[in-house]
């Protein structure tokens, strides 16, 4: 009876475990189950355009996700002579950053924390040539970059295995001082060289998005693509708008009152703009016009101009053909960051 008993109850502890088993193989098919290809795209059209500017924020306090994997990266670096000088927010960014320089290797190293892309470690040395040369751990943005920013990718490496490759394969030229005092400085206007010459290329190239579109396991459809360029596309307009009302309000010398009164009622024309957008600027003011004066003939023939003239031509022609009430009225010319038109459009507009 007793050995029945045993018997039974290794046979109830083995079937608990072959429960067990099962609920854990199970999990682990669905978590690592493939995407549907909807879940792909809607992750690969969702991806943030980059802000075009950032801002290193020092950080007196600041908890690691994963504490223990920046504490490794941090140990080996203080071990071959690197020198911390501290932790950041990346302001406009989710990312935080420890922050080490080697004086005399010349490196910055950067520990870098994401909310949604982990953690990973970036080497850099700027040169006097003005080239700079980055090795990063973390996944791949597959963007362009200019010819005289190297930017190599090696996902996963450790932060030795990343300071052993950059060391063995960085060019072996005059390079600049990684000073403490220089840090925040260097890191913020690499940024925005980087994004700049991203602006002036309107964006990523086909290929990059392509790739993207790979990393995802998303076909590169033309509607993929075309809605990817369109997120950078608003973007580098918003934010050209942003600067280009910088430059309006130092060049333009407005009194208090009077900018309150003109601020939301500016528009910036410039040869950037989609010819959607062109037309949709100029179609806003065809609600105000009298009702004899007919939108679909005006809307057609602003497409067609959109289609042949450059939009500031566009613009200053299809302003023109309207009612004299119903003008933008044309203040003044500005011509950084890009050549733009700045007009005010009627009152009763807005």
């Amino acid at each position: 009876m007793q050995n029945f008993l045993m018997f039974m109850g290794v046979a109830f502890l083995a079937l608990i475990a072959i429960v067990l088993i099962a609920i854990l193989w199970a999990l682990w098919k669905l978590r690592h189950a493939p995407e549907p290809s909807g879940v792909g795209v809607k992750k690969t059209l969702d991806a943030d355009v980059p802000p075009f500017r950032v801002a290193l924020r020092p950080l007196k306090h600041h908890t690691w996700e994963d504490g223990s994997e920046v504490a490794l990266s941090a140990a080996y670096l203080r071990s071959v002579g690197f020198v911390e000088i501290g932790n950041f927010d990346v302001h406009d960014t989710e990312s935080y950053v420890s922050a080490w320089r080697h004086p005399r290797e010349r490196i910055y190293a950067c520990l870098f924390e994401d909310f949604e892309r982990g953690e990973w470690a970036e080497l850099r040395t700027y040169y006097k040539d003005g080239s700079v040369v980055t090795y990063s751990s973390g996944p791949n943005d597959f963007l362009d970059r200019p010819k005289n920013n190297t930017h190599c990718f090696f996902f996963g490496e450790s932060t030795e295995e990343l300071h052993r490759n950059f060391l063995e394969n960085r060019p072996n030229k005059k390079s600049r001082d990684a000073a403490a005092e220089g840090f925040a400085n260097r890191f913020e206007s690499y940024w925005a060289r980087e994004m700049d010459w991203q602006i002036a290329q309107g964006g990523p190239s086909a290929e990059s998005f392509h790739k993207i579109c790979s990393r995802f396991g998303v076909a590169p459809t033309n509607e993929v693509v075309e809605s990817m360029q369109d997120d950078w596309r608003v973007a580098i307009n918003q934010f050209r708008e942003e600067q280009l009302q910088k430059k309006f309000l130092e060049q333009a010398n407005l009194s208090a009152t009077a900018w309150e009164n003109l601020r939301d009622r500016l528009v910036f024309i410039h040869d950037g703009l989609s010819n959607e957008e062109l037309v949709g600027i100029y179609a806003d003011s065809l609600n105000w016009v009298e009702e004899e004066y007919d939108f679909d003939v005006q809307f057609e023939k602003a497409e067609e101009m959109a289609d042949s003239k450059k939009p500031r031509e566009a613009f200053r022609l299809l302003n023109e053909s309207l009612p004299a009430q119903r003008r933008f009225e044309w203040k003044l010319r500005i011509d950084q960051p890009i050549v733009a038109d700045i007009y005010v459009e009627p009152e009763n507009n807005s």
